[in-house]
């Protein structure tokens, strides 16, 4: 019985390293759709050898398991959570089965089922480095940000050299404003899989942040070296362009993205105001349509507009839509300064003498102080 399952590690990691088969159908298209054509016929394969190892022992729970990741990787969602629930039935103790199925149940959008099998799985092995991430990736979504950077901290004390922990708690200890410490944990996630697209490009984001514009060009674009099709990184290439006056170069950027996730509202709403700084009014009121309806979904899902506040009066946004556009983002703000755990601002009581008003800004830099400041004589 064991021996089918090695066939089927066989067919999926040693094949491709073998001299290729003899043409078929498939060496005749181009090399992309060849390439999946290829993987498609390992993975049919694969799904017969656990058929068949299923057809000589039908109780087998790893068979099981391993055929609903097969399927899971297909994007049979549904049935890959169906050969996990029969896995788990056979092998009640079986974490890395809580744990998979907990992933699949995710994909569904069955948030709080996905954690509960993630608890499952910890509670039968407290040391299940993936439960542990993949939990905390669901406490940072439901912005439980210090219980997420526990997990990944318990993650990376199980498994040091775990990649993809480094990496998302580089991300929350950005979140947290913490630049130097989620650079370090970046560039180990680097060190430990120097092909991690994702990794490069959220240290790109980091580095902008840090204001090293130089260094984010650069990590944006080795990940898209590594990962030609990574949508998110031509995205973020596309800002840095943006942000320095390239704006061509960002439009170009920004429809590359578009072309590989066209669901890509940040994308969008970024190109769309590019087109207006350059006067390009090709398709505007499609353009215009489609914008106003990314921002009533958002808002109605609570999301963060991808429009910022400052730009919602370019676009045919109603006066609610541009309030509440500023609402999400002020409050991302006190979201930020919740985190860093401040004590509240004691103001001072003695009011005595001639009272000082200060102004404060972030644009000082870049626009003139008597622009910044003409309101202020008629309050």
């Amino acid at each position: 019985m064991d021996y089918q399952c090695i066939i089927v590690y066989t067919i999926i990691t040693i094949l491709p390293n073998r001299p290729l088969p003899a043409p078929s159908a498939a060496d005749s298209l181009p090399p992309q759709r060849g390439c999946l054509a290829l993987i498609k016929r390992w993975i049919k394969r694969a799904v017969a050898a656990y058929l068949r190892a299923l057809n000589l022992s039908p109780n087998n729970a790893v068979v099981h398991g391993n055929l609903a990741c097969v399927y899971y990787e297909q994007g049979l969602i549904d049935l890959a959570i169906d050969t996990y629930r029969r896995a788990i039935e056979l092998q009640p103790n079986f974490p890395d089965a809580y744990c998979n199925l907990a992933n699949a149940l995710k994909e569904k959008g069955q948030v709080v089922e996905a954690e509960e099998c993630y608890n499952t799985a910890l509670r039968l092995c407290p040391s299940h480095a993936d439960s542990l991430n993949n939990l905390a990736n669901i406490k940072r979504e439901q912005g439980y940000i210090e219980e997420a950077t526990r997990l990944y901290l318990k993650a990376l004390e199980v498994f040091p050299e775990f990649a993809a922990a480094h990496s998302n708690l580089a991300s929350v200890l950005q979140q947290q404003g913490k630049l130097n410490e989620a650079l370090m944990h970046y560039k180990e996630a680097i060190r430990i899989q120097p092909t991690f697209a994702d990794a490069y490009s959220n240290m790109g984001n980091t580095l902008k942040e840090m204001q090293d514009i130089q260094g984010a060009l650069q990590c944006y674009t080795r990940a898209i070296q590594i990962n030609p099709a990574f949508a998110d990184a031509h995205s973020n290439l596309a800002s840095i362009h943006k942000d320095s006056g390239n704006i061509p170069e960002a439009i170009q950027s920004y429809r590359t993205a578009l072309k590989l996730k066209p669901d890509f509202p940040d994308a969008y709403c970024n190109l769309a105001h590019c087109l207006q700084i350059v006067c390009d009014w090709t398709d505007y009121e499609a353009r215009m349509k489609k914008l106003v309806s990314i921002v009533a979904e958002q808002l109605d899902k609570n999301r963060l507009p991808s429009v910022h506040p400052h730009h919602s009066m370019l676009y045919p946004l109603s006066h609610e839509f541009r309030k509440a556009i500023a609402e999400r983002h002020a409050y991302l703000c006190l979201e930020k300064i919740h985190v860093l755990h401040k004590p509240p601002y004691k103001y001072p009581k003695d009011l005595s003498g001639r009272l000082r008003i200060g102004y404060v800004s972030s644009d000082f830099g870049n626009h003139p102080t008597s622009h910044l400041m003409q309101s202020i004589p008629g309050l």
